[in-house]
């Protein structure tokens, strides 16, 4: 789980802002946090604010940072990444903090890095307990450029060593946390506080854009699973659609349309899965190699029932942008009901009528009630400001400020009533987080 993110010269955020989902002292909605021995951690969280304010800036800042975790500087772009508005500002380093919850443990790791530089300045992991912090190591970069990496492991001799051989062949773009997960580790016990947090990064962080399709899901062999979450949740949902299927198609003659360059990625990408989904003139397919090497795929179809009781079946591309917004976004609750993820959707109304918002945030809590889970997604949609549907400490706003930097908040840091009308206080700019808009005067031609 997430608990803690702190970001600092980054696109908008000029100054070090902290986005945290520590619960307050509200004791309404119990069963929207999860219960830890020093304190509770949110399981959702909704952020506001107007258009260019910084909300899709903060999910940026988060897969930035998580890219750049599992891929460094060749998995992210770093070019003019820094808050631009302030010459003073490019010359200091951006700095990234997350505070998670990884397995039973709890994790402060962070970095500073020179973006135009290309450089690691300095990077640390540590682990939290209720009275302090015990250093697992410190790495810095210090007089002439000499990387220096301070351990506070508890490890054998043999283990120790090799972690020095680890820092020796650090270089000053690479994090020791990536570095060591490169590495056979089998034989390391004390290494397992590397890789349980790099497997948070890279297993239960799941990042959803507006143009993602299936981001970071996974189903089995067989499609049946995901065609019955869809269906039931679909259905549920009054889109008029009764069931969803797929139908074998000839694929190749499907893919025919594809630059040579793109079918050689997707077959590639089949002998690393089982399954691979994509997307054609947004038609939706599921494709695999059989069992003497030969491509297969079908088509996904939305079963919808004429007046007459007969099944006629749409194509993607057919059904509203909503419904392919919902159909993005539907296997997330499935996942949200099993497996400890945590999934940052930007712009969760994209699309979606206010009651399908409302749906999907009631469904996350309902689904996944008791499971150490979280779903944090930005939105205009006003409609959710709602405290019978969301707590205080779950609703975040950010504001841009006259000098271009973002400034982000809690609702919490407000004296409002539980029965209090949040909607239209905020559209009156009680809160902030609005837009300030000028009308232009025009005149008509002659």
């Amino acid at each position: 789980m997430l608990i803690r993110f702190n970001v600092e010269n980054f696109l908008s955020f000029r100054d070090e802002v902290e986005f945290s989902m520590i619960a307050g002292s509200e004791r309404r909605l119990p069963d929207h946090y999860i219960k830890h021995k020093d304190f509770n951690i949110l399981k959702g969280a909704v952020i506001y604010g107007p258009n260019a304010s910084g909300k899709s800036n903060l999910v940026k800042a988060i897969h930035f940072a998580q890219q750049f975790i599992l891929n460094g500087f060749d998995g992210v772009e770093s070019l003019n990444k820094h808050f631009r508005l302030d010459p003073e500002v490019a010359k200091k380093p951006t700095r990234f903090e997350f505070e998670i919850k990884a397995g039973k443990t709890l994790y402060s790791y962070g970095f500073t890095l020179q973006l135009e530089k290309q450089v690691v300045h300095e990077e640390f992991l540590y682990r939290i307990e209720k009275n302090r912090n015990y250093l697992i190591f410190e790495r810095d970069t210090g007089l002439q450029d000499k990387i220096q990496v301070k351990y506070g492991l508890k490890a054998s001799n043999n283990d120790f060593a090799r972690f020095e051989i680890y820092a020796k062949d650090l270089k000053h773009d690479q994090l020791l946390l990536q570095q060591v997960n490169t590495r056979n580790l089998e034989e390391v016990e004390s290494a397992v506080h590397f890789i349980d947090v790099f497997q948070w990064f890279k297993y239960s962080l799941v990042i959803i854009y507006p143009d993602s399709r299936y981001k970071g899901l996974t189903f089995p062999k067989t499609n049946k699973k995901f065609t019955e979450i869809l269906s039931k949740f679909l259905k549920s949902m009054d889109t008029g659609i009764t069931k969803a299927l797929f139908t074998e198609v000839d694929i190749e003659e499907e893919l025919g349309t594809l630059r040579d360059t793109d079918r050689k990625k997707i077959l590639n990408d089949l002998r690393k899965k089982t399954i691979k989904f994509l997307q054609i003139k947004k038609v939706s397919y599921a494709i695999w190699l059989d069992d003497s090497g030969k491509l297969r795929g079908k088509k996904l179809v939305l079963v919808h029932t004429d007046k007459q009781g007969k099944q006629v079946l749409f194509d993607c591309n057919e059904e509203s942008d909503g419904t392919n917004r919902l159909m993005d976004l539907i296997p997330a609750l499935d996942i949200l009901s099993t497996l400890e993820r945590v999934f940052v959707v930007d712009e969760l109304d994209r699309s979606l009528h206010p009651h399908l918002s409302e749906a999907f945030i009631k469904l996350f809590f309902k689904q996944s009630r008791d499971i150490p889970n979280q779903l944090i997604v930005t939105t205009h949609e006003s409609s959710l400001q709602n405290l019978r549907l969301l707590r205080r400490d779950e609703i975040w706003f950010i504001e841009r400020q006259a000098d271009g930097h973002s400034e982000l908040y809690s609702l919490n840091e407000f004296k409002v009533r539980p029965d209090k009308e949040l909607r239209k206080d905020y559209l009156i700019g009680r809160y902030g987080a609005i837009p300030s808009i000028e009308l232009l005067e025009t005149s008509r031609l002659n």
